[in-house]
């Protein structure tokens, strides 16, 4: 049986509200999605000269929801859907709370960072976000990297550090 979860991508502090759900089937379990958010950040925040063919793009893109939930769907595109809403799906087990924080306004010169919140699906089946347990408060993605990834002996967080070095 796949693992369904959804992502909520909140944009914060750009001087105006914006946040877009996105389902994702199978493969939803944090390992897996924390090694996708981790692909897409490093893929907009890396100049294209370290990845070319991947994302050339600037960095204040990683602050605008609509933008990261375009390049998700194309680091992952059999894997994530955007929604018409913020409903959850009745088959979920993972809720991923992506927060988008800009730190200069979401001007062109912001190079914002990203912060995710992991819901799961309490005992009581309850498939509305209040209703699910929080596993994990809050966290820079680049933690949660470090720990999930290293896990999946994933390569995606290490381009941080290096980013000459190949993807995966």
């Amino acid at each position: 049986m796949s693992t369904r979860c959804q992502i909520t991508v909140v944009q914060e502090e750009a001087g105006w509200d914006e946040k877009i759900t996105m389902y994702h089937h199978c493969d939803g379990y944090p390992e897996h999605i924390i090694e996708d958010l981790m692909t897409t950040y490093t893929g907009l925040m890396v100049r294209k000269e370290y990845a070319p063919g991947l994302f050339a793009s600037s960095e204040w893109q990683a602050g605008r929801a609509g933008k990261v939930a375009a390049y998700l769907c194309a680091t992952h595109p059999a894997g994530f859907e955007p929604e018409a809403g913020h409903d959850l799906h009745g088959d979920i087990l993972f809720h991923y709370t992506l927060y988008l924080k800009n730190h200069k306004g979401g001007c062109m010169d912001d190079k914002p960072t990203w912060e995710v919140e992991i819901r799961e699906l309490g005992g009581g089946l309850e498939r509305r976000l209040e209703g699910m347990v929080v596993t994990t408060k809050r966290t820079p993605l680049e933690k949660l990297a470090q720990e999930y990834c290293k896990k999946q002996k994933a390569k995606a967080y290490d381009r941080m550090d290096d980013p000459k070095k190949p993807f995966r």
